[in-house]
């Protein structure tokens, strides 16, 4: 397989690797493997493959207003260490934009085993993480096509820039860590919902 066909513009790996050639004149070490031709006009080709996609990305831009910030987040719901559904959401992943809708929508979020009498109920409540999910990816999704996709448990490398971990114990409100996909996963925040809503609002 030649150079340009393998090599793809939506994987952050790629581009990654594709920057290092632009500032060292190399590929990183251990990136192209034996089996990777380069044709003679490869960099030219290459080059028109990146530039496609950004362009692709930039018009794709429809539904609440300018949506044109391509940063991509997974979204891992967990009940204790097991994951039951993962979001991906494919714009304005950064903190100050999907994570703070995010936090904005679980602050004060309690989950229960079951649906309490209605005077008893706290404020805002999830019969458990399932339930919980199901809710989040409803707000999220709100009837669009496109932005919101579900994968299963585990799914992980899809271009995704920010993951964002949503957990909780019972009678508690929901917990949300957030940390970058790359390099050793480093944690943003992490909190209650509503700490962590503090934390993004006190960010520079």
């Amino acid at each position: 397989m030649n150079i340009v066909d393998w090599f793809d513009p939506k994987n952050l790996d790629h581009l990654r690797a594709y920057n290092h050639l632009r500032n060292y004149g190399e590929w990183p070490v251990g990136f192209i493997t034996e089996n990777i031709e380069f044709p003679v006009n490869w960099p030219i080709l290459l080059l028109a493959k990146i530039a496609n996609e950004y362009i692709n990305e930039r018009l794709m831009i429809k539904g609440k207003g300018d949506r044109s910030m391509s940063t991509r987040s997974l979204t891992i719901f967990k009940d204790g260490e097991e994951e039951i559904v993962v979001m991906y959401h494919h714009y304005d992943g950064y903190l100050k934009g999907y994570g703070k809708e995010l936090a904005e929508f679980l602050q004060d979020m309690v989950l229960t085993c079951g649906i309490p009498l209605e005077k008893d109920a706290p404020g805002k409540f999830a019969n458990g993480m399932n339930c919980l999910a199901a809710q989040v990816v409803s707000h999220f999704k709100n009837h669009d096509v496109g932005n919101v996709y579900l994968w299963p448990a585990g799914k992980r490398d899809i271009g995704e820039d920010y993951i964002y971990e949503v957990n909780g114990k019972e009678g508690e409100e929901v917990i949300i860590t957030a940390m970058k996909s790359y390099g050793n996963n480093e944690v943003l925040v992490s909190g209650k919902a509503s700490e962590v809503l503090k934390q993004i609002n006190n960010m520079t």
